[in-house]
């Protein structure tokens, strides 16, 4: 099972880089991995500073306690609006961006990323809210978003602790346009995580934490986001 996302964005924050010759990135773990950061900072002479985030929730929180550290940080497309609206951000040079016009046009019309005609945000990816689950503690794989609610499963399943959480069991009821819930479907979600939390080992802040639970067999199946 997955859920289908819209794109991932990064966006430019106010405020000075923290020294000459430095990049500072809120990103998300995993996000300024050695395996491509290094070339980055060998071929630009730049370097990059990153600071992680466990949550969409996150970033907000972190801009506006001021201080104008990051030049560049990558939330998801359901969570950008609200720092266009409050200022936390400012817009993006596009003439200067490589390939700018080469973006699949259906992302770029996203309205999470732009305002009176200014464009704030690049999306970079698209992904998924999938689950995922250890090969080893199946006989037979699961196929359903349902066994996140297996009580078989009680004490092995974990969730992200993360708003995206109700786009799950939204999902789980029937309810598909998750971005556009209404006060009752949104109820309805809240009531169906209350019913699977006895049966919730941990909810997992960051993607170290989840992979740990992993190989420690505390988890076999959990939801994560692509």
């Amino acid at each position: 099972m997955k859920m289908t996302m819209t794109a991932a964005i990064a966006l430019l924050a106010a405020g000075p880089v923290l020294a000459e010759g430095t990049v500072s990135v809120l990103t998300w773990e995993g996000y300024a991995d050695p395996s491509f950061i290094t070339k980055f900072e060998e071929e630009s002479g730049c370097k990059v500073s990153a600071t992680y985030v466990g949550s969409n929730d996150d970033f907000a929180p972190k801009l506006m306690a001021g201080g104008g550290v990051y030049d560049l940080i990558t939330p998801s497309i359901d969570t950008t609006a609200l720092m266009i609206d409050l200022g936390l951000v400012e817009p993006l040079d596009t003439a200067a961006i490589t390939g700018w016009n080469d973006i699949y046009p259906k992302f770029l019309q996203q309205p999470g990323i732009q305002r009176d005609g200014a464009y704030y945000g690049m999306p970079y990816s698209w992904g998924a809210i999938a689950f995922m689950y250890r090969k080893d503690a199946f006989t037979t794989p699961p196929t359903s978003i349902a066994d996140l609610w297996n009580p078989e499963l009680s004490g092995k399943i974990s969730l992200w602790d993360d708003k995206s959480a109700i786009y799950v069991a939204a999902r789980k009821n029937g309810d598909m346009d998750i971005y556009n819930l209404t006060d009752e479907q949104i109820e309805k979600a809240k009531a169906t995580l209350v019913e699977q939390k006895p049966l919730v080992r941990k909810y997992w802040a960051t993607a170290g934490e989840l992979v740990d639970l992993y190989k420690a067999g505390e988890v076999v199946i959990c939801m994560r986001r692509l």
